[in-house]
């Protein structure tokens, strides 16, 4: 409002200007100066229609500067309006968006667990199906029936087997002459395979693959042998 009334104000020191320097009754009402001169307009004359009295003209100039803040205001209510419109469906589309992506990553971590858990349950099965691995009993090229001596791999006649080797040679002849194993002597028989497989997985990149297998399976065989009767 402050803005209009200075407009206004301007306006009309204009109009008392012009009115002092140039204009007459006559031009204002017939287009045509005091000495007769009439207006011209591209050229040609010009009879258009003029205000009459000047406090018309500062009447009319007036009106058009009230209507163009008007309109300047209502042009800048729109504008604000249309951008606050654009900013809220930035937003809604930024928001969409987010939550585009999170339900996409959910649905295919969904489907990962899904394919994983049908892949654990058909390992699960494969495994149930699958016989247990059972050693064969000690063969006569490994194990001689009447003395009960073990024909080691050589892998195990390394001195770092010595003790627990020597102990299975002790029970294996003891199986022999008696039959069979005590559970006590099945138990020393178990741990002393057990600390074999121990030292040899310990020793496992020093040996070839087959051999490491060959070793690994021999001891797992003597420890089945020593629960089993004698031949």
């Amino acid at each position: 409002m402050k803005y209009v009334f200075a407009n206004i104000r301007s306006l009309v020191a204009s109009v008392v200007v012009v009115a002092a320097v140039g204009f007459s009754p006559a031009r204002a009402q017939y287009g045509y100066d005091f000495y007769g001169d009439y207006g011209y307009y591209g050229g040609y004359p010009y009879f258009g229609y003029h205000s009459s009295t000047a406090l018309e003209g500062y009447s009319r100039g007036l009106a058009d500067l009230i209507r163009s803040q008007g309109l300047y205001n209502a042009l800048s209510a729109a504008g604000a309006s249309q951008a606050e419109e654009a900013r809220r469906k930035a937003i809604e589309n930024y928001k969409q968006a987010v939550e585009t992506y999170y339900h996409v990553r959910d649905l295919n971590r969904a489907r990962r667990t899904a394919e994983q858990e049908r892949r654990r349950e058909r390992v699960q099965e494969w495994l149930a199906k699958r016989q247990p691995y059972r050693p064969p009993r000690l063969s006569p090229t490994q194990l001689d029936w009447l003395t009960g001596e073990l024909q080691w791999p050589a892998i195990f006649l390394d001195p770092a087997y010595a003790e627990p080797r020597e102990t299975l040679d002790t029970l294996f002849r003891q199986r022999t002459a008696e039959g069979f194993l005590d559970a006590e002597a099945y138990a020393q028989a178990v741990e002393a395979g057990t600390a074999l497989l121990e030292q040899l997985k310990s020793r496992i990149s020093q040996y070839r693959p087959r051999d490491y297998i060959t070793a690994r399976r021999f001891v797992e065989a003597v420890i089945v042998e020593a629960g089993l009767p004698a031949l």
